[in-house]
């Protein structure tokens, strides 16, 4: 009896310290790509989407992300924008209505505008937008999302690049977020996450 729960406390032990270092590669892989990439000019930003309010209004997150690609956007650097992201309840608000009307206010020409609205997850996001990268011959695409997202983004960015396409990862320009914390352990459980579906095949 004792032999066994010594046997059982060593392995808890053992797995306790990988989790604790995975825990800590993940947060360092977090850093790496936090400050994004930088780019002179590209085809189309890709924005993904956050939580919107039970009012219909974006979150702090959702605003940040859709001003950073609004800003890009007049100042030259790109010239279309895809807003990706879902609606969590049948009837809620799909994030990416939300973000078009941001930009309709901003005065961003529609025609420059593309939604995707089954953006569920950022693998939904990633594998949804080949086929509108593809279809306007687009060649290169910044990536945009808070800095605590994008090395998720460049976990699952080799769907993109695959199509010969160049991929820019970009930071939203953002205040502080009430949730960033949070957001920020979560991204770390999240990464942990998919290297181990990564390694058993099972992202596609």
């Amino acid at each position: 009896m004792q032999k066994n729960f010594k046997k059982f406390f060593l392995i808890s032990i053992s797995a306790l310290i990988i989790l604790f270092i995975f825990w800590i590669i993940s947060f360092i892989y977090i850093l790496i790509y936090a400050k994004g990439d930088n780019f002179e000019k590209a085809d189309v930003a890709v924005v993904f989407g956050a939580a919107v309010k039970s009012d219909g209004t974006a979150s702090d997150t959702l605003y940040f992300r859709t001003m950073t690609a609004i800003n890009l956007y007049k100042k030259g650097k790109i010239k279309k924008i895809i807003f990706s992201g879902g609606a969590l309840e049948e009837h809620s608000f799909n994030e990416t209505e939300v973000m078009k009307q941001i930009a309709i206010k901003e005065k961003i020409n529609l025609k420059d505008i593309f939604l995707e609205k089954n953006g569920y997850s950022t693998l939904a996001t990633m594998r949804n937008i080949k086929d509108i990268l593809k279809e306007n011959n687009f060649k290169s695409v910044v990536l945009i999302s808070h800095y605590f997202h994008l090395a998720r983004i460049k976990m699952f960015s080799k769907k993109i690049e695959n199509l010969g396409i160049k991929v820019y990862l970009y930071p939203a320009r953002s205040l502080p977020l009430v949730k960033e914390n949070y957001f920020i352990f979560r991204e770390n459980i999240a990464l942990i996450f998919y290297f181990f579906k990564t390694c058993n095949g099972l992202i596609l």
